[in-house]
């Protein structure tokens, strides 16, 4: 179990990772419902629309705003279990990593220094998405969700959405791994 985790854990701060040398968007909305985006338009762009947050409500009744302000999350999560902390390949400060039961969410700096959650990543069958999906789902369920086309690679299957990546790890038929990663940088 331990090796699980360290593997999970592992897989979003590489995520996190992979992320450096891009650019920044500092604007976030916060949306109104589980797993729907939000969108924010500039005065530059009025005729694109940019998705800037991700809403996933835990069954643990806990919501999650990827993109969102870090301080909102730590604020209303509570004490995690573990905290870890290292300096950040992409703006000046630190990618911190609370660990809960059952799951993991990473904060990240903006370019202004605001601290916003960059990554929730599910560990174990605990706590599930507010529409269903956990660990244990089955492929079917994950295509119900959010379709068929990903990319697949190294078994895992990336779905990207406006404002998020999700990385997903099918074994068989059976989701052993969940990642929701933002995709301001």
């Amino acid at each position: 179990m331990k090796k699980i985790i360290t593997l999970l854990l592992s897989l979003s701060l590489l995520t996190a990772l992979t992320a450096c040398g891009g650019t920044s968007d500092n604007s976030s909305d916060t949306g109104e419902n589980a797993g729907e985006t939000t969108a924010n338009t500039s005065s530059e762009e009025t005729d694109k629309i940019t998705s800037t947050t991700y809403e996933v409500k835990l069954s643990n009744g806990l919501t999650v705003t990827i993109g969102g302000n870090a301080e909102d999350f730590v604020n209303a999560a509570g004490e995690p279990l573990e905290y870890t902390e290292a300096t950040s390949c992409i703006h000046e400060g630190y990618d911190k990593v609370y660990t809960f039961d059952g799951y993991s969410v990473t904060t990240s700096p903006d370019a202004s220094g605001n601290q916003y959650v960059s990554n929730l990543t599910l560990l174990s069958d605990v706590v599930l998405f507010d529409n269903g999906l956990s660990i244990g789902s089955g492929a079917a369920e994950l295509d119900a969700l959010f379709g068929t086309e990903y990319e697949e690679q190294f078994g895992v299957r990336t779905y990207t959405l406006d404002a998020v990546t999700v990385a997903v790890i099918v074994d068989g038929d059976i989701v052993t791994s969940i990642s929701v990663n933002s995709n301001l940088n």
